[in-house]
């Protein structure tokens, strides 16, 4: 299995690792049978991926065995040359999960990642062995957390929600106006999947 060093939590904010870890016990007592969890937000610039991340950390410190996925396709790891290679491959066949499962340096926390540019992916989500894939994480993991596209701009964005357990949506405070976030709320129940958080960023 491939390995990777991820950056610590050294300098938070110790009220927003406070607030971080509240999300997680909250999760774990509103909504105990939500192991598949994505983290979107209506915009861009909103605080989702650094949530998503703090989560899978938070919930890897205290005992869980966790993968985050970084499944928005917009914000492709690596450069143009050459991304992470991830999804992308499993679904296309030409990779095995071991080949692209990343094992972290936090112990009880690993990570997947696209490995593709936005153009493939509602093929890639679209795909049964997409499905698969996050059927079989779900037997491997305490918690899958999924760090998608905003709603406003990732047309897979529902379609992943369709296939989790749950979603928490990110807000910055003031940033977006009151229909926007209404749109996303919709959007995220109308793909049947349940809105089991909302975090409110004061960045």
């Amino acid at each position: 299995m491939n390995k990777i060093r991820v950056r610590n939590n050294n300098n938070i904010n110790e009220n927003v690792l406070k607030a971080i870890d509240r999300l997680r016990v909250n999760i774990e007592f509103v909504a105990p049978d939500k192991r598949v969890i994505a983290i979107t937000s209506a915009s861009d610039r909103e605080g989702k991926s650094f949530v998503a991340y703090q989560l899978a950390c938070m919930e890897a410190v205290h005992n869980k065995k966790v993968i985050l996925l970084h499944l928005d396709f917009r914000k492709i790891v690596g450069n143009r040359n050459k991304y992470l290679d991830g999804f992308a491959q499993i679904v296309d066949g030409s990779m095995d999960v071991s080949d692209v499962m990343y094992k972290t340096d936090i112990r009880n926390m690993y990570m997947m990642f696209a490995g593709v540019d936005t153009d493939k992916s509602m093929d890639i989500v679209e795909n049964q062995r997409f499905d698969k894939l996050i059927k079989w994480l779900r037997t491997k993991f305490d918690y899958v957390i999924i760090d998608t596209a905003t709603i406003g701009k990732g047309m897979e964005t529902p379609v992943i929600c369709s296939k989790c357990d749950g979603a928490v949506l990110v807000t910055e405070s003031g940033a977006v106006s009151y229909k926007k976030e209404r749109n996303a709320i919709e959007q995220i129940r109308m793909a049947g999947c349940e809105i089991i958080g909302v975090v409110i960023n004061n960045r």
